[in-house]
């Protein structure tokens, strides 16, 4: 009870002094977290791929730029004819402000860095342009760069119908610092942001809504086993790219005010939770721990039940907490082993399993927090126990 005490007494101290701090903290890394614990759950193995073969450039944009241009062109070696371009064009009217006639690209020819552009789509017969930026490697914009970009292909007697935004960062959006407002919502009228994948459901992305129909409508084999290999990248270098991402937005908000200082302090107080947890559970079963002759802690987070003699076998339950959750095994630590007969006689441990082949054991894991469901399984042992202690 001392050392639970004194451990509530230094966390107050720590909240008293950094409540604010710690509360605004929390909300703010609240969705940074959110989208790490996302980024991990989805693992991604390019393994053999043609474009990291060929290239140890795969990763740059001008790369794929290349490759984007040809996958677009309307003569190209993908023997597809307009079928690739259409299915963009498509793709830009879902989110379009004018929707696009596909008709006016029928003669369309497409450029790299014109400009310094990284792509332009554009037709002189029907005087229509498409200009693509492409930050797929998540690169900074250059000052002013898309009005520079709108002015140059206006200034050819030419209407641009869209100013595509490729990022691998599906929350990534132009720097529009310093802008006069009219250039501003000139570029915003005919901006399309596009991120590479999106994995929010958007139903708006490079990959599910381009990449993907078009493997499903094209006929030339080669073309699309490209098109496979290329998806296979794009996932690759989006899952490598958001979890750089996301650790940035975090070291960010760890930069601002005193949010390092706040975030040690919880840091802190997530180390001796274990000890906190496992405190919580010897203190509520101090004077109740029966049929075991004795309950202590070992190594701080283990809360120990010691020796229940059952038919002279001794057996002990450990409760191990972390903040993982809650582990319990209840084993043989003398003579015969009964575990398995023991699991039998006593139905709260049906759902208990034999541990690394430790076949003097049993045990089971609880969610993390759920206190509850701890007290309502050991009350229920110790009952079950002293029924069978009491026959």
């Amino acid at each position: 009870m001392e050392d639970l005490n004194m451990l509530l007494q230094e966390w107050n101290k720590i909240i008293e002094k950094n409540q604010t701090d710690i509360t605004t903290f929390l909300n703010k890394a609240a969705s940074t977290s959110a989208e790490f614990i996302e980024n991990k759950k989805v693992k991604y193995d390019l393994g053999l791929n043609i474009f990291t073969i060929a290239s140890s450039r795969y990763y740059l944009e001008d790369f794929h730029s290349d490759v984007l241009v040809s996958l677009l062109e309307l003569d190209g070696a993908h023997k597809e004819g307009n079928v690739p371009l259409r299915l963009f064009i498509d793709l830009l009217n879902l989110k379009s402000k004018i929707p696009i006639d596909y008709t006016n690209y029928s003669s369309c020819e497409i450029f790299r860095e014109e400009g310094r552009i990284d792509i332009l789509i554009k037709d002189t017969t029907s005087r229509r342009a498409i200009i693509i930026e492409n930050k797929i490697n998540d690169a900074t914009d250059q000052p002013k760069q898309l009005i520079r970009y709108l002015n140059l292909v206006e200034e050819q007697n030419l209407i641009v119908d869209a100013i595509v935004y490729l990022t691998i960062d599906p929350f990534k959006e132009p720097d529009f610092i310093g802008w006069p407002l009219e250039d501003k919502q000139r570029v915003l009228k005919k901006l399309i942001h596009l991120p590479v994948e999106d994995m929010r459901i958007t139903e708006f992305d490079l990959i599910n809504k381009w990449i993907d129909p078009l493997t499903i409508e094209a006929s030339n084999i080669n073309f699309i086993s490209i098109l496979k290999q290329y998806k296979s990248l794009l996932l690759f270098l989006t899952k490598n790219k958001m979890d750089a991402i996301t650790l940035t937005k975090f070291y960010n908000q760890l930069r601002e005010e005193n949010n390092l200082e706040t975030a040690l302090s919880v840091q802190n107080m997530l180390i001796d939770l274990p000890q906190y947890l496992a405190d919580r559970v010897q203190n509520n079963y101090a004077q109740n721990f029966a049929p075991f002759e004795k309950l202590w802690r070992y190594k701080n987070r283990d809360v120990v039940f010691e020796k229940f003699l059952f038919q002279d076998t001794y057996l002990k339950m450990d409760i191990w907490c972390s903040l993982e959750g809650y582990d319990i095994y209840f084993w043989v630590v003398e003579g015969d082993n009964i575990i398995d007969a023991l699991q039998k006689k006593l139905p709260i441990l049906k759902d208990f399993h034999i541990p690394n082949n430790e076949t003097n054991k049993l045990m089971k894991s609880f969610p993390p927090l759920k206190e509850e469901m701890i007290f309502d399984f050991i009350d229920g042992l110790l009952i079950e126990l002293r029924k069978v202690h009491n026959a």
